[in-house]
């Protein structure tokens, strides 16, 4: 009779762990997941939100089939020790489909979105140093969809959804994530509607520049300026960039844009010259899209012959990413009719140290991500590295995203050339840049 009660109880144990444990990994599986969200939805008070991410890796079929089914298994069981082990205050984990991962946490309701993109982030980048020290970061990227109950959904399905449907409006190509919005989701209409406001946009001047100064390292003093666009939606008020530019890629009104944005920069740069500031230099970020137009070279020379500005004052930014899809003839020609190129969101993309040695950008801007990281050693020692590297190639190096009195020091430290940032200017009006470049003349006069 003993017997027989061991054996019923050793199967009803080997099935309630099968029930919620993956057969390959031995992790908790999708079931455990659901049945523990339920749990915290009932038990949660009512200043918590409760978080799922969902976790994919982009090309992994790929990646499986070159290191192999078993190895990939593997794989997936170790970075759920890794993903555990991260800075994320994880509640739970379940392996989901094999090869993603769903994550439960809980935060308190203040402030809550800043937070999570910050938390989020930073365990990004954990991911990425992993995958680094593997030798695995060429062929996998992360991507991570994020939504919050009650603000997205209420039922654990529909949060589960809801992070579905953000992830797959990520990047790609490189380590993202996106948290849910239901302006992700603009329905056709709607899309449409925007598309054609955008196309009136330049017309009624309802696109406009904002301004963010770059500042010397060192001696704090303004050197050159970030041109940011924005929109006034006579309708809907301010609409940042990054509910548009999609839009405007899609529609290939990017590359309209992107001529307004040019010819207003020139614009702004002769105002400014005029009333005694001819020093000032003025980045515009050029997508893959505006450099792949044939006609690309053409059309910045019309705009150049319209106004008396010397090329060398415009500063083209373009990301890591864009470098591997423009031709290199493009660049050099921008190089050869005098204007200053520089690598965008340097350490996103597909890194590599072979571009110090064959692309002709001046500088080299360091992504958030690192800043935002810099206090521990590691992260540390590699910006470290790429700024010493970019300087032996006479390439100088610009932290963007500088927000805090430690990070700057930190960066002076290590010898960064230029910041950008929160913790000296926030991107403003020409009219109040105006007013700093004036204030800052009468100050170094007296």
């Amino acid at each position: 009779m003993d017997d027989e009660r061991k054996n019923k109880n050793y199967d009803f144990e080997k099935t309630h762990y099968l029930a919620y444990h993956d057969n390959i990994t031995g992790l908790n599986n999708e079931k455990y997941f659901f049945k523990e969200l339920n749990k915290r939805i009932k038990e949660r008070n009512g200043t918590e939100k409760i978080i799922i991410l969902y976790l994919k890796f982009n090309n992994f079929v790929d990646f499986s089939n070159i290191i192999g089914f078993e190895n990939s298994n593997k794989f997936i069981k170790k970075m759920g020790d890794v993903i555990l082990d991260s800075s994320l205050k994880i509640e739970e984990m379940s392996v989901f489909n094999g090869n993603q991962f769903l994550i439960l946490l809980s935060m308190d309701k203040d402030n809550i979105y800043e937070r999570l993109k910050n938390q989020t982030r930073k365990f990004l980048f954990e991911i990425k140093e992993y995958l680094t020290e593997i030798n695995f970061d060429y062929l996998l990227k992360v991507n991570i969809g994020i939504s919050v109950f009650p603000d997205h959904a209420e039922k654990p399905q529909g949060l589960l959804s809801k992070a579905q449907h953000a992830m797959y409006l990520v990047d790609k190509r490189k380590n993202n994530y996106k948290i849910y919005n239901k302006k992700l989701f603009i329905d056709k209409v709607e899309f449409e509607s925007l598309h054609q406001d955008l196309i009136q946009a330049i017309n009624n001047e309802d696109l406009f520049l904002e301004f963010q100064p770059k500042v010397n390292t060192y001696s704090e003093r303004i050197v050159s300026f970030e041109a940011l666009i924005r929109w006034n939606h006579c309708n809907k008020g301010i609409i940042q960039p990054d509910e548009f530019i999609s839009i405007a890629e899609k529609t290939g009104m990017i590359k309209k844009i992107g001529v307004w944005v040019l010819d207003q920069t020139f614009k702004q740069l002769e105002e400014w010259e005029k009333i005694g500031f001819d020093d000032i230099v003025i980045s515009i970020n050029m997508s893959e899209i505006e450099l792949n137009d044939p006609n690309i070279i053409k059309i910045i020379k019309k705009i150049s012959s319209s106004y008396s500005i010397a090329n060398k004052k415009i500063e083209f930014e373009i990301t890591e990413r864009s470098f591997k899809e423009v031709s290199t003839d493009v660049m050099n020609e921008l190089k050869r009719m005098g204007f200053l190129i520089s690598l965008d969101d340097f350490g996103t993309g597909y890194s590599s140290l072979s571009y110090f040695g064959k692309s002709p950008f001046d500088l080299l801007k360091l992504d958030k991500i690192f800043i935002d990281n810099i206090y521990k050693e590691k992260s540390r020692l590699i910006v470290e590295s790429v700024i010493n590297l970019a300087h032996k190639f006479d390439v100088k190096v610009i932290a963007e995203g500088v927000e805090t009195k430690e990070q700057l020091e930190i960066l002076r430290k290590i010898e960064c050339d230029y910041i950008q940032g929160y913790y000296f200017y926030k991107p403003m009006s020409a009219s109040k840049i105006t007013v700093i470049l004036n204030n800052l003349k009468k100050n170094s006069s007296t």
